[in-house]
């Protein structure tokens, strides 16, 4: 039995070297036409590949290098901005400030001047109670005395005249109504 198995092997491989033969006979020109066409396709399809690789990796390169210089200009370009702004910022807070220091200057001078007036106020209102008490403390020193040559001129009538008992009690009596008056006049 290998021997038959050893036998049909030759058979079946000129079979198909035949089988070979004739095809390339009957299909050979439109065969090796359509294995070139498919080459050929091939080839483009590589050199295609090859360039739209090419073209993708230099617009990546270029998209790359666009998106660098764009970040590098954008992160300058807010660079500039914030150091603008902080400048502005710090230029409106001196302004906030020198404000506030005017404010503040402008506040102390007129307290200041308020204080300022209202001691002169108190002055002149010290002089005038000064002044006032004197001139009380004159009064009455005026009227004690007036009081006082007025009992001595009394005194003096009555030791010269005798007088009874109830007219010298009603001009005491008088006498006191009279000292009643100039102490309420005075008030």
């Amino acid at each position: 039995m290998s021997k038959q198995v050893n036998d049909s092997q030759p058979e079946t491989e000129a079979t198909s070297h035949e089988l070979e033969t004739l095809r390339n006979l009957i299909y050979g020109n439109q065969a090796r036409a359509a294995e070139k066409r498919i080459a050929n396709l091939e080839r483009r399809v590589e050199a295609v590949y090859a360039e739209l690789g090419e073209t993708i990796r230099s617009k990546t390169g270029e998209t790359s290098a666009t998106s660098a210089e764009k970040l590098a200009q954008t992160r300058q370009d807010l660079l500039e901005r914030m150091d603008s702004q902080h400048v502005d910022l710090l230029e409106r807070m001196d302004s906030q400030h020198v404000d506030l220091g005017k404010r503040l200057d402008a506040l102390a001078a007129d307290m200041k001047n308020q204080l300022n007036a209202l001691q002169t106020k108190m002055e002149r209102l010290h002089a005038e109670q000064t002044e006032r008490l004197l001139t009380l403390q004159a009064d009455a020193q005026e009227r004690d005395d007036d009081l006082r040559q007025e009992l001595l001129t009394l005194t003096a009538w009555l030791d010269d005249q005798k007088t009874s008992r109830y007219t010298l009690g009603d001009l005491l009596v008088q006498l006191g109504d009279q000292l009643r008056q100039k102490k309420e006049e005075s008030n």
